[in-house]
């Protein structure tokens, strides 16, 4: 779920409504002030893959995949401050990308260079979603930037042009720009959306979100790939069937990740990661695309935190975990305030 909030005010409205802790703002050497002073609020999910198949690598060097993406209610918060200076992404979060290296930054210049806007952004971000973790946070905030932005820049962009351009950014910036549970297919740009029955939206869906504090990237997982022969896979069929039944425990015999075999070789912790969390009973345990973060189905809030707290007294180690419901109806909301 992606919310965006317009916001004509100052930082400090943010801090007082939102509990955002936003950074100075600090002029930009050379900066100019005529087009300054609008605000965008923006929220970015995470997600999590019900469903991740590798189906080979293609000519362009991408691999070909079979993805069932889902977001979460974690997010990251990015408050988007319009200027007519350059493009710049600020965090005091640890082991945020530099702003030149940053998506979200990559995503404002793509939108800027193929709508001609003449201004800038300063993007101020606030990372609650692990990074490194599988999690698609970055990815997330790149899809949040292309839609604010489109909208406080006045670009005029339908959702069809931005999923297009999100899929310049990554894999999973098409289906996080289009919003809800979708498939995937193709290198991530090829996306369909996956609504819930009519009956079932209101049946929440808990997860027990669980990293030990590994930071994994994408590349190196994907170059280390190889398929692995395996039991019978499921199909991709099931767990949409399951998402759109409602059927947690459908979707948990479901569940599938190609790629999970080769991050468990490489990274063995999270193998046993993965035990204990079957072993506390959760419904079904997966590896969210390329890791480092695992979830954990779970029949409730109180079931999910069950087994939170038995897998930190089973494993003994630090870990970072997140107690998390499934948005089971997607919507985007936009609030104007005024001061």
């Amino acid at each position: 779920m992606q919310e965006v909030f317009l916001v004509l005010d100052t930082a400090d409205f943010f801090c007082k409504i939102h509990g955002l802790r936003i950074p100075n703002r600090r002029p930009v050497k050379g900066e100019r002030t005529g087009m300054c002073g609008q605000k965008l609020l923006v929220k970015a999910p995470a997600k999590i893959n019900l469903f991740l198949d590798v189906l080979g690598r293609r000519e362009d060097g991408y691999h070909e995949i079979e993805s069932l993406l889902v977001p979460t209610s974690l997010c990251d918060a990015l408050v988007l401050e319009t200027t007519d200076g350059p493009i710049e992404t600020r965090s005091d979060a640890p082991r945020v990308p530099e702003s030149k290296d940053n998506l979200a930054t990559r995503a404002a210049e793509l939108l800027k260079a193929r709508t001609g806007y003449p201004g800038g952004v300063i993007i101020h971000l606030q990372k609650e979603v692990p990074i490194g973790g599988g999690l698609g946070g970055g990815s997330s905030d790149a899809a949040a930037v292309l839609k604010g932005l489109n909208r406080l820049w006045g670009t005029g962009l339908d959702r069809t042009e931005l999923v297009r351009l999100g899929a310049e950014l990554g894999a999973d910036v098409p289906g996080l720009v289009y919003g809800g549970a979708v498939c995937q297919a193709g290198r991530g740009e090829i996306v369909t959306p996956v609504p819930p029955a009519d009956h079932t939206g209101e049946r929440q869906w808990w997860v027990l979100l669980v990293n030990p504090g590994l930071c994994i990237w994408t590349r190196d997982i994907y170059s280390r790939y190889k398929a692995h022969l395996t039991s019978p896979r499921p199909k991709l069929s099931m767990a949409v069937s399951a998402w759109q039944k409602g059927a947690v425990e459908l979707a948990a015999r479901s569940l599938f990740n190609a790629l999970q075999e080769t991050v468990f070789i490489k990274y063995p912790l999270l193998r046993i990661l993965a035990r204990e969390l079957e072993a506390a009973g959760s419904l079904g345990v997966l590896l969210s695309g390329t890791g480092a973060t695992l979830y954990a189905f779970a029949r409730d809030e109180q079931h999910a935190m069950q087994i939170d707290e038995c897998v930190r007294g089973r494993t003994g180690c630090p870990l970072w975990s997140k107690v998390d419901c499934l948005p089971r109806q997607y919507s985007e909301t936009m609030s104007e305030c005024a001061q």
